[in-house]
């Protein structure tokens, strides 16, 4: 049995995967409710025509529906908030801050608590 070699070929060589996207183009709703999901897999589709994005995500077996939904696409001018920020508006905080007691207001209800932690621990039996 002969062999041959061919020049420059390495057998253990693989081709790049190409890395799949489970983001579609689509031109309408119809064609996205259409389109065939895989079992337990999850598609999502973007609008070419209309400031929608949906999402197709199929049952683990052929017995469950897909579960369909449709999201609208707005755009957010808002700023980006840093993560120590509460969600939401910055309007009206100072609406917020105003249910809190200042560190002089909590002082007298300070001094009854250790008052009241006092006579609690004093009054414990001991063994």
């Amino acid at each position: 049995m002969a062999y041959t070699f061919l020049p420059n070929y390495n057998p253990y060589y693989q081709m790049p995967q190409t890395q799949q996207s489970n983001l579609i183009h689509v031109q309408s709703e119809a064609q996205a409710r259409e389109w065939t999901v895989s079992l337990g897999s999850s598609v999502m589709f973007i609008d070419d025509n209309a400031p929608f994005i949906y999402t197709k995500t199929a049952g683990s077996s052929q017995l469950e529906p897909a579960v369909f939904k449709r999201f609208r696409v707005t755009e957010d001018n808002a700023p980006v908030s840093s993560q120590n920020e509460p969600q939401g508006s910055s309007e009206g905080s100072e609406d917020k801050l105003s249910a809190y007691l200042t560190k002089a207001e909590f002082e007298p209800f300070k001094a009854v608590i250790e008052k009241i932690q006092k006579e609690l621990i004093g009054n414990e039996p001991t063994e």
